[in-house]
């Protein structure tokens, strides 16, 4: 799809909706000027209980699964928030009847000892949020971390020893329609997109990466861009 974009000149993004909202915006602002000052840790995860088994996320030939479905959102998450890619991954999946993965927790080892835990789940109750650890300080947003829907949008500051820190608001916003709009801005002219495809395509290596390694048993060392 990539090279199809750029071959024809035409505009790609991938709809990772999330990066839109005002809140998850806010909170990368926060981590970029050093609210928590060093980011060393980030835990992310997006789990449900989905009770159909013929939907098409249980069909291996569809691209379906736990990771690839739901735990895309964390792995994009970490490796936006950090600015980098991992350089090394583990990871270990339950498996379905149809082959695909209901549940897969995996581990992203980046430069300086900076690690992240991505959960992805079929078959739990709702889990839908992040936690990102710095040296001096946490930001943590409540169950409705990539989908906050319209409602107005809280997240939790805390300092380096405080058990409760601060809460803060974000008014309400429909971050699907933010998606869209500059996606429309940018094939009219006005700005260019906020994240190229080339960054989704980073963005499948981890996750192949972590998929082998729940298959193998295995650490997997992430191919870098222009790797196969």
């Amino acid at each position: 799809m990539v090279l199809a974009a750029w071959d024809k000149g035409a505009f790609l993004m991938e709809a990772f909706m999330y990066r839109f909202h005002p809140r998850t915006r806010k909170i990368k602002v926060l981590v970029d000027q050093g609210a928590i000052w060093d980011p060393r840790g980030i835990r992310t995860a997006f789990c449900f209980r989905h009770p159909d088994p013929t939907d098409p996320r249980f069909r291996p030939e569809m691209g379906g699964g736990a990771l690839q479905d739901v735990g895309c959102y964390g792995v994009s998450l970490a490796r936006w928030i950090l600015g980098a890619e991992p350089e090394m991954v583990q990871a270990i999946a339950e498996y379905g009847e149809s082959g695909v993965d209901l549940t897969t927790v995996g581990l992203l080892r980046f430069s300086r000892g900076r690690l992240a835990v991505v959960e992805a789940s079929f078959t739990s109750a709702l889990q839908q949020t992040f936690s990102i650890m710095g040296t001096q300080g946490a930001i943590e947003p409540p169950h409705d971390a990539f989908i906050p829907w319209e409602k107005d949008a809280l997240f939790r500051l805390r300092g380096v020893n405080e058990e409760e820190g601060r809460v803060e608001g974000i008014p309400g916003a429909d971050e699907y329609q933010l998606m869209v709009e500059h996606f429309a801005d940018t094939v009219l002219g006005n700005g260019s997109l906020d994240f190229a495809p080339e960054e989704s395509v980073n963005n499948m290596r981890v996750l192949d990466a972590l998929a082998r390694a729940a298959r193998e048993g295995n650490r997997v060392a992430v191919g870098k861009e222009g790797d196969g």
